[in-house]
């Protein structure tokens, strides 16, 4: 095509008129390609009986998989409770969260592998003592705890008040062993101030405390005793004998007085002994008994208390390999006994008191015993060798 010289400047170029023929009628065997051929080009219109033999034909390859979801904790264990914590140690201490309508649990690494530990009263708080007797205690999950004490003995929360934490360590340059308490505010990860609250012998441990005052154990291997100090550290009494467990104001304590001496350590604190008949048993801070073992020896004996000292369960295991679980309420005074069919080992109380956590010996499954009713509720999916649990 040549151009159009006489055109004026300005003036838009004109299409002649077979181009626009030609495209025009481009257009329309396009569509009547399209009507006839079908959209995807085959030989028949889309839709037709060969199409949908050919889809039937590709559907019966197809291989389908049905995956089953997790269940979620809360249709494990039926327990009203904001969440499961627990603290795992052997090789891979960690700390695990999970949430009732949750199908997986959370883990959160430790920095040091626990021995022994503990939550506070509400669950926002942890401790853990090391296998170097270091004490560490922090916000949950403890992922950040703050080292608080080394050559820590032993420690324990106030069984209702949220972060109070006691313990016992050795007193500086002084050969003797002090308890000490410490706030452990959720939220501030270092800074943790103890106080002093008595100085005792070398020899010594705690063992529970509350609003009444402390429980320490006389640890002398000729002269052990029970000491009960008040809450500024004031030893009132004690009484002979060697203490193996304790929660709230019970304590498990073998009073038989074999090879027993003089208790020159203990006299020297208190000024008053309480010497009760020879026995193994639980007695409260008075050292009145609870419950009396007759004839039992006291380190067989497999005794879970409470934090507050009003459950006490004694597990025992059966000759056709399942766990017979005892418990009493000292708050009404009765006795429930619930059968496991398998072998499980208390882990302890949850903070609260309402469940006995255990752990099945084979399945490592955690289970909760539910005192009041009898019943127990088995939680899969967890692996570790827990050393704490609350809910």
């Amino acid at each position: 095509m040549t151009p159009d010289n006489n055109r004026e400047p300005g003036t838009p170029l004109r299409r002649p008129p077979g181009i626009s023929f030609a495209i025009g009628a481009g257009a329309v065997v396009l569509t009547l390609l399209s009507v006839v051929f079908g959209a995807g080009g085959g030989d028949e219109p889309a839709g037709s009986d060969s199409d949908q033999s050919m889809i039937a034909a590709d559907a019966s390859n197809i291989e389908v998989t049905t995956t089953t979801l997790p269940v979620r904790f809360s249709e494990m264990v039926p327990i009203e409770t904001d969440r499961l914590s627990a603290i795992s140690r052997s090789g891979d201490p960690r700390t695990v969260l999970w949430l009732p309508s949750e199908r997986f649990a959370r883990s959160y690494r430790l920095q040091n592998e626990p021995r022994l530990a503990w939550f506070d009263a509400t669950g926002a708080s942890i401790a853990f003592i090391d296998a170097q007797s270091t004490l560490f205690a922090g916000p949950v999950p403890g992922d950040a705890a703050a080292q608080v004490e080394a050559m820590v003995s032993s420690a324990r929360f106030h069984p209702t008040e949220a972060a109070e934490l006691a313990y016992t360590a050795p007193v500086a340059a002084s050969g003797a062993t002090g308890v000490y308490r410490v706030r452990v505010t959720p939220g501030i990860l270092g800074g943790l101030e103890s106080t002093l609250v008595a100085t005792l012998p070398q020899h010594a441990h705690l063992l529970t405390w509350g609003n009444w005052g402390y429980a320490v154990s006389i640890d002398d291997r000729e002269s052990p005793a029970v000491v009960i100090l008040d809450p500024q550290g004031q030893a009132e009494r004690f009484m002979p004998g060697v203490a193996y467990s304790a929660g709230g104001d019970a304590i498990l304590v073998d009073a038989t007085g074999e090879g027993f001496d003089e208790f020159e350590t203990a006299s020297a604190l208190a000024p008053v002994a309480v010497v009760p008949e020879s026995e193994v048993g639980i007695f409260d801070r008075m050292f009145e008994p609870i419950f009396l073992f007759p004839g039992a020896d006291a380190r067989s004996l497999n005794v879970t208390i409470s934090p507050d000292g009003l459950q006490i369960a004694v597990t025992t295991f059966t000759s056709t390999g399942g766990t017979s679980v005892t418990i009493r309420d000292r708050s009404v005074d009765t006795l429930r006994t619930v059968r496991i069919d398998s072998v499980a080992h208390p882990i302890g109380f949850v903070a609260d008191g309402t469940h006995l956590a255990m752990q099945d010996a084979e399945s490592s499954e955690l289970l909760f015993v539910n005192w009041r009713t009898g019943a127990h509720y088995r939680l899969s999916g967890l692996t570790g060798d827990f050393v704490a649990v609350d809910l």
